[in-house]
C-alpha cells in the first residue's frame, strides 16, 4: 500500500500500487507533484473495507452497506428508507434504481443505473452505466444534487479487528483577511464550511 499526503490541505490518499498513483488530491483537487514522495505502508496496516456508509449531509442519516455485492441503491433498493423521502417540488429526486457500487481488485467504484438526475463523485459525473468512477473513504457522492459522504469501516488484514475510520475532514485553514465566495452561486461566507459544501447550492469544494 502506498500513501501520498497533499501539501495543500494535509489530507492523505492511499492506493495499492505505484502505477495507480492519483494525479490530484481527492479533497482539494490540487495536483500532486510528479516528484512527490511515496510512503510505503507496512502490510500490517493494510485495511480492507467491510462496511460502506453513505452519510446524508443534510440530515446526518446513514445508509449502511454490507454483505454480498454489488450494492444497488435507490428508492426500491438499499437506502430506500432515506431515498424515498428526498423530494423536490413534491417530486422524487432519487430514481427507483439509481446507482450501484461494485468492487474490482480491492477498489470500489460507483455506477449510474440510468438515473433521471445523475450520479456524481465530487464534481465529476458518472457518464454512463459502463464507465464507473472510483470512490474512496471521505469522498462526496451526489445523487442528483443530494450530497452523501462516503465512509469506510475497515478490518485490519492481519488482526481481523474492526477499525473505525475517522470521517471528519482535516480542519479547514483559518480564514485570512479576505472572504470566501462560492464559484457556482456567489454565496458569501467568512469561513469555508467544514464539509466544503455550499449551504446555498450544495456544490462541493467550490470556494
Amino acid at each position: 500500500m502506498k500513501r501520498l499526503i497533499c501539501k495543500n490541505c494535509g489530507q492523505y490518499t492511499d492506493f495499492p500500487f505505484s502505477d495507480l498513483k492519483p494525479k490530484e488530491c481527492q479533497f482539494c483537487f490540487s495536483e500532486f507533484d510528479e516528484n512527490a514522495e511515496l510512503i510505503d505502508m507496512p502490510d500490517s496496516n493494510i485495511l480492507i473495507p467491510v462496511i460502506i456508509k453513505l452519510i446524508y449531509q443534510k440530515t446526518g442519516q446513514i445508509i449502511e452497506l454490507k454483505g454480498s455485492m454489488p450494492y444497488i441503491l435507490g428508492r426500491e433498493h438499499a437506502g430506500k428508507e432515506i431515498f424515498s423521502k428526498i423530494k423536490s417540488d413534491k417530486k422524487a429526486v432519487i430514481s427507483r434504481k439509481h446507482a450501484s457500487i461494485i468492487c474490482k481488485g480491492g477498489i470500489y467504484f460507483i455506477k449510474d443505473e440510468n438515473s433521471l438526475n445523475g450520479t456524481f463523485v465530487g464534481i465529476e459525473r458518472v457518464r454512463c452505466k459502463d464507465t464507473p468512477l472510483e470512490i474512496e473513504n471521505n469522498c462526496i457522492v451526489y445523487f442528483g444534487r443530494e450530497a452523501f459522504l462516503v465512509s469506510f469501516e475497515y478490518i485490519a488484514s492481519d488482526k481481523q479487528e474492526i477499525v473505525k475510520q475517522n470521517i471528519e475532514d482535516v480542519e479547514n485553514k483559518k480564514a485570512e483577511e479576505h472572504n470566501y465566495f462560492c464559484r457556482n452561486c456567489g454565496f458569501h461566507t467568512d469561513a469555508i464550511p467544514h464539509n466544503k459544501i455550499c449551504p446555498q447550492c450544495n456544490s462541493f469544494n467550490s470556494f
